[in-house]
């Protein structure tokens, strides 16, 4: 494993690689931010959104929260992560 820099508490860590990017839109405006993390950071920067925000499955559609999912049972192969930015919300 190899040794990468935080953003979030400033000091290194090893382990895997964590790149983490946020694009926020308001009308045609766009902010687009993007960091390394470490994992213990990264896990306290989405605890809010994984029971809020959508997220895209392996077959490429944006699904709800359900009760009890956590980062780790989120990840699909990023190959199939290039979809549209803004597809369709599934109701």
């Amino acid at each position: 494993m190899a040794d990468y820099p935080c953003d979030w508490h400033g000091s290194r860590y090893q382990g895997p690689s964590h790149r983490v990017y946020l694009n926020i839109y308001r009308e045609e405006e766009v902010v687009k931010l993007k960091g390394s993390i470490c994992g213990d950071c990264l896990a306290a920067t989405v605890t809010d959104w994984l029971g809020r925000a959508l997220h895209m499955a392996a077959e490429g559609n944006w699904d709800p929260p359900r009760d009890g999912e956590d980062l780790d049972s989120l990840y699909i192969d990023a190959g199939r992560a290039s979809g549209p930015l803004n597809g369709s919300r599934r109701r």
